[in-house]
């Protein structure tokens, strides 16, 4: 039985500590709201958090600002050059979404880092999360019934795919704006319409006439000349990470009902995607035990 750290995070750290205790880990948290915790050993500073781990768990996404670990509960925000410093020598970190200056000092500090949000099966999940709750939030903010909507995907990722899957499901009439031919093609075979998306972005003349445009894409695909031609009646959901797909200045000064609606899986599915983030670090954590007793073999 290892000893494993769960440091910051929001309800999904909560519900990847549990699923973690029920594997028959001793689990010890920290930055973590004490009331959603069940059967983890809850730490009232980071040092203790961390003084006899084998394995830290950061949250998803690690950082929001590139250097504080965000934390539900806790008053002193969490440095991650500071859990460098304190972590055991053979200590292994894992955390979602890692930028590469943190693998840099992790390097430096000859500290294992791996990002499990690399992984497929966490990906999928999430995106899969994201998806059902970006259907919560259409539901939410429309007055109207989704099924016979026209509804604009931007974008045919992970996300996109499963969003226009889900959309199409309940009787939208999905159109699909995806970069490359072949996602594109995927897309009408699948049973939506299908538009190019540009590298200038969304083209001319097309977003009009939607009840809701889903933008899944993190890159600047919507103009301010694009969503001026939207109608006012178009609800706009922001689903992609920073910096976007528009200016949220542009979609004010443009009128439009605009929903920001990234961390998706922490507010409508936390449990799932806690629990599908522990059976990446149990793999994680089971791969470099098998690697170990080879090496010494």
């Amino acid at each position: 039985m290892s000893e494993i750290a769960v440091i910051g995070g929001d309800v999904r750290q909560a519900a990847t500590a549990e699923a973690l205790v029920e594997a028959g880990h001793k689990v010890c948290v920290f930055g973590i709201d004490a009331q959603l915790l069940q059967g983890a050993v809850f730490c009232a500073n980071l040092s203790r958090a961390l003084m006899h781990a084998e394995a830290v768990v950061l949250p998803l996404p690690v950082t929001h600002d590139g250097e504080h670990i965000p934390c539900d509960a806790g008053d002193v925000p969490v440095r991650f050059s500071e859990i460098l410093h304190k972590v055991q020598a053979g200590t292994v970190l894992m955390g979602g979404y890692i930028p590469q200056p943190f693998f840099e000092m992790a390097r430096a500090q000859d500290v294992p880092l791996y990002d499990y949000y690399t992984s497929e099966e966490v990906t999928l999940r999430n995106a899969c999360a994201t998806a059902e709750g970006a259907i919560a939030v259409a539901i939410a903010n429309t007055d109207t019934v989704l099924c016979g909507l026209h509804a604009a995907v931007i974008g045919f990722g992970r996300i996109g795919r499963m969003l226009a899957r889900l959309l199409y499901a309940l009787g939208v009439h999905v159109t699909v704006y995806a970069r490359s031919s072949e996602a594109r093609t995927w897309a009408e075979i699948e049973g939506y319409a299908a538009a190019e998306l540009c590298d200038g972005g969304v083209p001319a003349s097309i977003v009009s006439g939607f009840g809701i445009v889903f933008n899944t894409v993190p890159a600047r695909v919507l103009c301010r000349a694009r969503l001026t031609e939207m109608s006012k009646d178009t609800l706009l959901v922001e689903l992609a990470s920073k910096p976007g797909g528009f200016d949220p200045a542009d979609a004010r000064d443009a009128g439009l009902r605009t929903v920001y609606a990234q961390g998706l899986p922490g507010r409508y599915a936390p449990v799932s995607a806690g629990r599908a983030i522990a059976v990446r670090v149990l793999k994680i954590l089971r791969e470099r035990e098998e690697s170990a007793h080879e090496s010494n073999g």
